[in-house]
């Protein structure tokens, strides 16, 4: 009889910590910082020389924890971001906007780096189109 019942309370207790491990995972992975982006590319076509345009990336908090945008870098000096400095709440919509300095002529390509607690990598977003006269 005292066997049956240490055989039981072991089957139960090594099932109950199962249970636990799994919901702690289920719970860290739900706790992440989580974002969903309208649109990762601009495709600005023909743009007038000398005259700057301004391009949004809009993006929702698709996670549970705020999301915090800690750096943004483009890949020249011609083009110059900007984006929110406060904590972007669940389900909360904000943007990245850049703005193309357009003095040479011919085609360019521009890409913006997004760093976030989101996750590892940078996300990268693209500015394309052709300077005409």
């Amino acid at each position: 009889m005292k066997s049956t019942f240490v055989i039981l309370f072991l089957a139960l207790f090594t099932s109950q910590l199962g249970f636990s491990q799994t919901t702690g995972e289920a719970t860290k992975e739900g706790s992440k910082a989580s974002i969903e982006w309208i649109k990762l590319e601009h495709d600005l076509g023909e743009i007038p020389q000398n005259k700057p345009i301004t391009v949004k990336f809009s993006f929702k908090n698709a996670g549970l924890v705020p999301v915090i945008i800690t750096n943004v870098e483009s890949s020249c000096g011609c083009t110059v971001p900007d984006y929110p400095r406060s904590p972007i709440k669940y389900g909360q919509t904000a943007e990245i906007s850049a703005t193309y300095d357009a003095k040479n002529l011919g085609a360019f390509f521009k890409t913006i780096k997004v760093f976030t607690n989101a996750g590892g990598k940078a996300e990268e977003l693209k500015l394309k189109g052709i300077v005409i006269k």
